[in-house]
């Protein structure tokens, strides 16, 4: 009797703490003030649903990515720094292993919020060397529980979509145990994938309750501890004047820049990224990716999933298609020809979806463009910007 009295008591004790914590959660949340949280490059704000939610606003634009956003924050050239100040208001997601896969449950998410009707996928030609696409360890990595659910619970997803993103993460999260076993209970209470019991409707109130709450907890802390010494959050110049700006001027400005520190390899990648970690590669790398194929792989699929959400959405999209370091990817094999022939299959495939295409890759072989094989450098960053504000002032 002592010891199930001792239980019960635990448990009410539990369950107190519970009730406190997720009331205080609500009571904090995570909504800011911060005019520039939109292009924090922090996977906190990218998987957190309740953060983007929260915090769109009706001219910002959203623009998918993955490692590039990394690349260049602490210079004037990035867009996190470049539109500061300006009329052009962006929403970045994107870091290592973002491929079209999250970017469709993150877009089917936040679709309502979406005033603007416009988004923009940066589009890597790397995503596109393997037949499976995005790996498991990488979908794992990116995997936002509180963005899955508001992507099935969102009626406006086609429900093709939503059950081709559902296989798919229960075949890539198949050695990820605990993210597995929610996706698997997320799949058969809301999409009936399965025989939902009444311990599941349970079980799912109890995940999604504990999902958000840990959700506002991280982000919150992330933005309170993290945000203040982000790279971008302290480059002070603002390039950007008024609604326009002299793109040329820029783009010899970073011309400029890389002449001066890409003298000691052949591929014109940038000084300290060559001696610090290609140069090791290098001997090794000749024809490395010879028996890749950028025309056959599980990521057009992914890719359709995302502009078929725009397509019943009225969103507008535009893939912008980014540019590989010509010189390193002939000497790993992956020539000029079929470089070509994956734009050239991109922009068709993109075009039958209505989307419009940027691409970048006529730059491959352009010195300033790529500071290492295939992340933007200074020049490489103003011709995206030069896309993203073309697209953002162009009318409806």
């Amino acid at each position: 009797m002592k010891k199930l009295k001792a239980f019960l008591i635990a448990f009410v004790l539990f369950i107190g703490f519970v009730a406190v914590l997720h009331m205080y959660c609500l009571s904090v949340g995570v909504k800011t003030d911060d005019p520039y949280f939109g292009t924090w490059n922090s996977p906190y704000k990218d998987l957190s649903y309740n953060a983007l939610d929260q915090n769109i606003k009706k001219n910002d634009m959203f623009v998918f990515g993955s490692s590039e956003f990394r690349h260049g924050r602490s210079t004037l050239f990035h867009p996190a720094n470049f539109f500061r100040d300006s009329n052009v208001k962006l929403v970045t997601i994107g870091g290592p292993w973002n491929e079209a896969l999250t970017h469709t449950v993150a877009l089917g998410a936040l679709e309502p919020q979406i005033k603007n009707r416009r988004v923009v996928m940066l589009v890597s030609p790397t995503w596109y060397r393997t037949a499976k696409g995005v790996p498991p360890q990488g979908y794992s990595l990116r995997f936002s529980e509180t963005e899955y659910v508001a992507f099935l619970k969102n009626k406006d997803v086609p429900m093709s979509v939503k059950k081709y993103v559902a296989r798919r993460s229960v075949h890539l999260l198949r050695k990820s145990p605990s993210q597995l076993n929610d996706v698997k209970l997320f799949n058969r209470v809301l999409l009936h994938m399965g025989s939902p019991c009444l311990t599941d409707k349970l079980a799912y109130k109890a995940v999604t309750m504990y999902q958000n709450d840990k959700d506002i907890i991280t982000t919150r802390a992330a933005m309170t501890l993290l945000r203040p010494h982000d790279k971008a959050y302290h480059c002070k110049t603002r390039p950007f004047k008024g609604k326009r700006t002299r793109w040329s001027y820029w783009a010899d400005l970073g011309r400029q820049y890389a002449l001066k520190h890409s003298t000691n390899n052949p591929f014109f990648m940038k000084d300290k990224i060559w001696k610090n970690k290609v140069c090791h590669e290098f001997p090794k790398s000749k024809d490395l990716h010879r028996k890749n194929n950028l025309l056959v792989s599980r990521e057009y699929k992914d890719l359709a999933a995302f502009l078929t959400i725009c397509r019943a959405n009225n969103i507008r999209p535009m893939l912008v298609l980014l540019p590989m370091n010509g010189y390193w990817y002939d000497y790993t094999g992956i020539g000029p020809a079929e470089r070509a022939k994956f734009a050239r299959k991109i922009t068709k495939f993109a075009g039958s979806y209505g989307a419009e295409v940027t691409d970048l890759t006529v730059y491959d072989y352009t010195l300033g463009i790529n500071q290492d094989a295939v992340h933007p450098w200074r020049e490489g960053w103003v011709k995206i910007n030069e896309a993203l504000y073309n697209f953002y002032a162009e009318k409806q």
